[in-house]
């Protein structure tokens, strides 16, 4: 990629980066995304053909943070099996609330959640699923353990993990105490 290319795509994240400290991703638009950051709307959209996209690559850093830390957690050798899942689902959840707004805008798109899962970055985070999991049952054979991983991601997609955090009013201590149960 060219360098200007490089920076304008750089420019581009840091506005909506200031944008989101006053609104939800939802509220911004493109032009004035395009406009905030003093380029054209074709510059805005060569970089990215729609928020969706914008979203995904705003999370990935948080993303990619996640996935270095959990991989760190789970080579200690002297955290308990249950403590190593709960510790990697609690920053997941802590994940997940910092970036509800942009998850909800990637997921939303079906396009986005098939480039997602078809990145290297997805498999990373079902490989973390898979190993915290396979702490709490040793006996699963690989096919299982990516079962659960995928349902695990599944079940803490936005739509669903703000309906029980909103409409049934678990809290994140009770939601990550839930999926303990049913991981055991």
């Amino acid at each position: 990629m060219r360098k200007d290319a490089l920076e304008n795509r750089q420019k581009i994240l840091t506005i909506v980066r200031n944008l989101l400290d006053k609104q939800d991703l939802e509220q911004i638009n493109m032009k004035q995304i395009a406009n905030t950051a003093d380029i054209g709307i074709g510059t805005l959209y060569r970089n990215y053909e729609n928020k969706s996209a914008l979203a995904m690559d705003l999370v990935y850093d948080d993303m990619e943070a996640f996935i270095v830390q959990s991989e760190h957690d789970l080579q200690k050798n002297n955290v308990e099996n249950n403590n190593q899942f709960k510790i990697i689902l609690t920053n997941y959840l802590n994940f997940r609330e910092k970036n509800m707004s942009l998850l909800n805008q990637v997921e939303n798109n079906a396009k986005q959640v098939s480039i997602f899962y078809q990145s290297d970055l997805h498999q990373k985070l079902v490989n973390i699923f898979k190993q915290a999991i396979n702490e709490l049952n040793p006996h699963s054979n690989a096919q299982e353990l990516t079962f659960k991983a995928d349902m695990l991601i599944a079940m803490l997609k936005s739509d669903v993990y703000s309906f029980e955090r909103n409409s049934r009013n678990l809290s994140q201590n009770k939601i990550l105490d839930n999926i303990i149960n049913l991981f055991k």
